[in-house]
């Protein structure tokens, strides 16, 4: 760390302690910094070259200190001076708004010009000085490293994270944005974005949405605040490490109380609810044969802590629950093979799907892969003509059927026979309800 850097830290801190205390001796000083008695008047000093009016009252065979302008304090701890490595540190963060990276490639765009970058950014100091930096941007929080990919990434503590959009990408997200209705999730916030994008393009004001002038029919999602309440009642309690006994209302059973092992805590987007998943480990009115149970943050009523151990919070279980799930589920994931005929915007929806699931894999019906480009078998090409296979592996099957349904006759399910069948009684009881007559 250069010198002049440490000596600025240093001073920010006995400012600090300053105002905490009010007041402090030499040898508080020389604690507080682990500096000896001369490094202590020379802060003292640099203050006092700053502006600041020191006043001294003796106790015994001590001389007190305490600043008499002390409601400029606040003002001055938070000023940085500007120097070379605040530049550099800047050039950093400024890379790694990009994304994660690791050492090796950071270094890398600073010595040579990456392809990439239409902007190379050159950095006047050697890999020794460089790593340095890093440490020193590690130390105070700014930066964090993955563990298990090793690379450095922003932490957004000290420095706010961005996105880098181009004019196109902008024009984009606000014509999409413009056409957002009240009924969406976080709409407020969205609304937001908006106006900052519009501003962005020269749109100074922006006037009404065309969502304000519609009615929206259906269900109406909760507000974020409201959900939040209900994540912070639930989380004043040690679920991590405690089973807790909850009571709730439940959709199947109706009022329970169970020994709930909190497994994960899950937000689910299409429900616009907040869930805790876990283990059953025992209660009333629900049924022994059910190991694993979802609960609706809003549906409990009570929660008390007890003092046994819980063994299965982020477990390993849980974990892969959440990569499989399709809406919210704790069913045991299954392989499902659907087809899909590919008109209109099938093509987009179903490549849209696959961004959001790990576990997929999509085929048109040509010689090659879609993803991996390579040749297929004659089994695989067993589909009909003009057609997209969907291959995947999903926990929820019931709401994986809510989704197809919205395909109608264009989708064909080709396993499993417990999704044909949802398929096939989601189609007869429609049947029959057209067959209804009124009497």
């Amino acid at each position: 760390m250069a010198k002049n850097n440490k000596t600025y830290k240093n001073s920010a801190i006995l400012l600090e302690n300053f105002k905490n205390n009010g007041s402090l001796s030499i040898d508080d000083i020389c604690t507080i910094l682990n500096c000896k008695r001369q490094s202590a008047y020379n802060y003292i000093d640099r203050l006092e070259k700053k502006g600041y009016t020191f006043s001294k009252q003796s106790n015994g065979n001590k001389t007190i200190y305490s600043i008499e302008n002390s409601a400029d304090i606040e003002e001055n701890i938070k000023y940085q001076p500007l120097d070379k490595d605040v530049i550099r540190k800047y050039c950093i963060m400024q890379k790694l708004q990009e994304g994660p990276v690791s050492a090796a490639s950071l270094m890398h765009k600073f010595t040579i010009s990456d392809k990439n970058d239409e902007y190379p950014v050159p950095i006047d100091v050697k890999h020794t000085y460089f790593t340095g930096l890093l440490d020193s941007m590690l130390n105070d929080g700014d930066i964090a490293i993955d563990t298990s990919s090793g690379k450095y990434y922003l932490t957004g503590n000290n420095i706010p994270l961005s996105l880098s959009v181009d004019i196109e990408q902008l024009y984009d997200l606000y014509n999409g944005l413009s056409n957002i209705t009240p009924g969406i999730p976080y709409y407020k916030q969205l609304c937001s974005v908006c106006q900052k994008a519009g501003m962005l393009l020269g749109n100074i004001n922006p006037g009404t949405k065309s969502g304000q002038n519609y009615i929206v029919y259906g269900r109406k999602h909760e507000e974020f605040d409201t959900i939040s309440s209900y994540l912070s009642d639930f989380i004043k309690f040690d679920y991590k490490h405690k089973i807790l006994q909850i009571e709730y209302m439940s959709r199947d059973y109706g009022k329970c109380q169970v020994l709930f092992a909190t497994g994960m805590i899950v937000y689910c987007l299409e429900k616009d609810a907040m869930y805790v998943i876990g283990k059953n480990m025992g209660g009333e009115n629900i049924p022994d044969n059910l190991p694993y149970i979802i609960i609706n943050l809003k549906n409990i009523s009570g929660i008390s802590e007890t003092s046994d151990a819980n063994l299965h919070f982020n477990s390993e279980y849980f974990q892969s629950v959440f990569e499989y799930m399709f809406s919210i589920s704790v069913e045991k994931p299954v392989d499902v093979i659907v087809d899909f005929e590919r008109f209109a915007n099938i093509e987009r929806k179903t490549s849209y799907l696959k961004k959001q699931r790990s576990h997929t894999n999509i085929i048109k019906n040509t010689e090659k892969n879609y993803e991996t480009e390579e040749l297929l078998s004659e089994a695989e090409l067993s589909f009909g003509k003009n057609t997209i296979r969907y291959k995947d592996k999903i926990s929820g099957l019931s709401d994986f059927a809510n989704y197809l349904r919205q395909f109608g006759s264009s989708v064909k399910v080709v396993e499993p026979q417990e999704l044909k069948e949802k398929m096939l009684f989601s189609v007869k009881r429609t049947l029959e309800r057209y067959n209804e007559e009124d009497i």
